[in-house]
Formats: structure tokens, sequence, C-alpha cells
């Protein structure tokens, strides 16, 4: 029993996993090539789901804040739609470069 309960967890890990990174890059899983499309479909849509939830939780949560600059995590980002299209401007570019 005990094991079952971990692979959901792990399974719903990996959707929220999937769901940030469409969020954040707009790129999904291409599960459409498969033949159990229906099935992931659904599948990520939990992870949609579970992903929206925690968000909220956290947002209301007082054991959570914003980053600041002096935390060190890094380059704080907004998700403002203008901001994410110089990012991907810049993404682009990049690997334009590379090729």
């Amino acid at each position: 029993m005990l094991g079952m309960i971990r692979w959901v967890l792990e399974g719903t890990l990996v959707a929220m996993l999937l769901s940030a990174i469409r969020r954040e890059t707009g790129m999904i899983f291409f599960y459409n090539r498969y033949q159990l499309g229906g099935w992931i479909h659904r599948y990520m849509s939990w992870g949609e789901m579970c992903y929206s939830r925690t968000l909220k939780m956290v947002k209301r949560s007082s054991l959570f804040r914003k980053q600041l600059s002096e935390d060190g995590f890094g380059r704080i980002h907004d998700n403002s739609p203008k901001q994410r299209r110089k990012d991907q401007s810049q993404y682009s570019s990049r690997f334009v470069e590379l090729d």
C-alpha cells in the first residue's frame, strides 16, 4: 500500500514539474505521438490543477515571502508578458548564434 502511495506522489510531482515547465517556457511534452495521448493529457491536467492549488496555498502562507536580490538565488524575473517576450527573444537569438 505504501509503495502505491509513493508512486502516486512521485507521479504527481512529475506532472507538476511538467506544468511548471509549460508555464515558464510555453513548451509542452509532445504527447500526441503516443497511443495513450488522452491519458497523458489527463495526467498533465492533473499536474496543472495540483500546481495551481500549491501556488495558491504558498501565496496565502506566512512561511513564504518574495525573493530578494540579497537571497543569492540569481536573477529575479518578472512574469509580465512584456518581460517574457524580451526573455524569449534573448534565448532565441542565443540559439541562432550557436547554430
